[in-house]
């Protein structure tokens, strides 16, 4: 704390941070406590949008965007994180202020008006052989089409030029609205962090492998 910045000439000095009990925070997703959880952590999180779900997407070449949206919801490690994974939109109203209430309900039913919910719908209720989504399960498939608009691009390289120009029409955040384009962007801005910080490139591709890079470089 004491060497002096070079370019203030004054030491560097320290933060106190508090809580401010007054202003809580809007937690809308929560890992429930529960035995035997999953060990998550970034690396693996890491692991999956860099490699696990590009070479997926390699070998298991989707053709139309509900294909392509089941691959990467039915990742393994996004699989697991569901069983633990608890959602408290319905019990927000001693967390948050009114004001916020609405911005959670706007941000809810403004996901629910995208291009791209029809089709994470339709992937959820074929995965749950067409039966009735209750309360939770919507929840699940507003969460997912709201993780499907925000992941990385890079990790939709392997596709077919053609699905990934459509893919991006779906993505585009020019036609949301502005309580769901900076959610998206915040949401994206935090997962490209931990993209780039995690994904390591290979300096050279080895012969008969797929060297996927964060950089989109091969």
């Amino acid at each position: 704390m004491l060497p002096l910045d070079n370019e203030t000439g004054l030491s560097r000095g320290y933060f106190l941070l508090s809580y401010n009990s007054s202003h809580k925070t809007i937690s809308l997703c929560k890992l429930s406590s529960v035995e035997n959880n999953p060990v998550i952590n970034w690396t693996a999180l890491g692991r999956a949008f860099c490699k696990d779900i590009p070479e997926r997407l390699l070998s298991e070449k989707p053709n139309t965007l509900e294909e392509v949206a089941k691959v990467v919801l039915t990742d393994p490690l996004l699989m697991s994180l569901q069983h633990v994974l608890r959602t408290d939109i319905g019990n927000l109203e001693d967390e948050i202020s009114e004001s916020g209430e609405r911005d959670v309900s706007t941000l809810f039913n403004d996901v629910k008006t995208t291009a791209l919910y029809p089709i994470i719908l339709s992937v959820f209720q074929k995965m749950q052989q067409n039966a009735p989504l209750d309360d939770s399960n919507e929840k699940q498939v507003v969460f997912a089409t709201l993780f499907m608009l925000s992941v990385p691009p890079i990790i939709f390289k392997n596709l077919e030029p053609e699905l990934t120009k459509k893919l991006e029409f779906y993505r585009d955040h020019g036609d949301m609205s502005p309580t769901l384009r900076h959610e998206v962007e915040r949401i994206s801005g935090e997962m490209k962090e931990l993209v780039m910080n995690i994904c390591v490139c290979e300096i050279e591709k080895k012969p008969g492998t797929n060297a996927f890079c964060c950089n989109g470089r091969k």
